[in-house]
């Protein structure tokens, strides 16, 4: 049902005079409960989500306003802690009493606090695996079975002891959702080899890959796999034979490991940065797409041979470093993009 047949639904029972009272009491108590519903799976950020009107289109400055990659690392390292939500996809602590009904219960109070301002595909990802009614994994298949399921409420009822990774079926579940929320070593590889072997625009370019079996941290692996296609294509584009380097590098930046995958076209030149930059901060062209996708997530700079300027521009940044800087390298006849993920220490 859409929001319009919704509303006239609604319009029909609250103008029906034939209502008796307690059927009117009956129906303004339904209407309470599933607006409070619908409010809640709203994040603040969410400007896109309204009735009667069509999303407004963003502009570079209103991404990065909503650029929070840092908040969003905070989150995600819950996952690593027991008051978190770590027994989500972790065994229980053999020598403390756990309950799977309160670690469910642990996570979605966690959830709807909303004292972390992160990008609404995450909070998407995590309430529909909480509540439901359906979710996408890291393979972009949509789940209908969450935490609210029937199948799942039974099987905890049955087990309350016992952690869902015990149930052969169930234990599928929980794996799909861990690596969707983390990428896990070594399997960054493999992500590169199925987006290239699922997409026949692609099957002609020659990746090398370097250290990538380095690469673990916690992030939406949906929206990695999403943003590392989107490159693909894009370079695709313009050489269906381009080579291609694609490496892994660690660093640390404060409380922060910085987790940063490196993707090279070889023997790119690019137009004029001034060209670039006034397309994307116009919202136009692949760029700002992909800046989109990294919203919230990682920064993101490019770097290359701007028809004869070596530059560098940090296009989403946490780190206040100067946005665009002359490379030292002045024969770089390479494009280059960098995305930085953040890992909470």
């Amino acid at each position: 049902m859409t929001i319009s047949e919704a509303g006239a639904l609604i319009r029909f029972f609250t103008h029906n005079k034939r209502l008796t009272s307690n059927q009117k009491k009956r129906l303004d108590s339904l209407l309470a409960r599933d607006f409070s519903r619908i409010s809640s799976i709203i994040t603040p950020d969410d400007d896109a989500v309204k009735f009667n009107s069509k999303p407004r289109r963003k502009n570079l400055d209103e991404i990065r306003k909503l650029h929070r990659p840092l908040d969003t690392s905070r989150f995600l390292a819950l996952f690593s802690s027991p008051n978190g939500f770590k027994f989500l996809t972790h065994d229980f602590d053999p020598t403390v009493e756990s309950k799977m009904e309160d670690i469910i219960l642990q996570a979605t109070a966690i959830l709807d606090s909303k004292e972390y301002r992160i990008p609404k595909s995450l909070y998407a990802l995590m309430f529909g695996f909480l509540r439901g009614s359906e979710w996408w994994d890291f393979k972009n298949v949509r789940h209908s079975i969450h935490m609210k399921s029937e199948e799942v409420k039974n099987w905890i009822s049955q087990n309350p002891t016992l952690h869902l990774k015990t149930s052969p079926k169930l234990k599928t579940l929980i794996e799909d959702f861990r690596n969707t929320t983390r990428l896990v070593k070594p399997n960054l590889p493999h992500l590169i080899n199925r987006i290239t072997n699922n997409n026949d625009s692609l099957l002609n370019l020659i990746i090398e890959k370097k250290s990538l079996n380095k690469a673990d941290f916690y992030t939406n692996v949906r929206i990695l796999n999403l943003i590392l296609q989107k490159v693909f294509l894009d370079i695709a584009q313009r050489d269906a034979e381009a080579n291609i380097e694609i490496s892994f590098l660690r660093d640390s930046w404060n409380e922060y490991r910085l987790c940063q995958i490196i993707v090279k076209h070889s023997k790119s030149e690019s137009s004029p940065l001034d060209d670039v930059k006034n397309k994307m901060e116009s919202g136009g062209g692949a760029l700002f797409e992909l800046g989109k996708l990294c919203q919230g997530y990682c920064d993101w700079s490019i770097e290359g041979n701007f028809e004869g300027e070596r530059k560098r521009w940090r296009i989403l940044d946490s780190r206040r470093l100067p946005e665009i800087e002359d490379l030292e390298d002045k024969n770089i006849e390479d494009f280059i993009h960098v995305f930085t993920f953040y890992k909470y220490k």
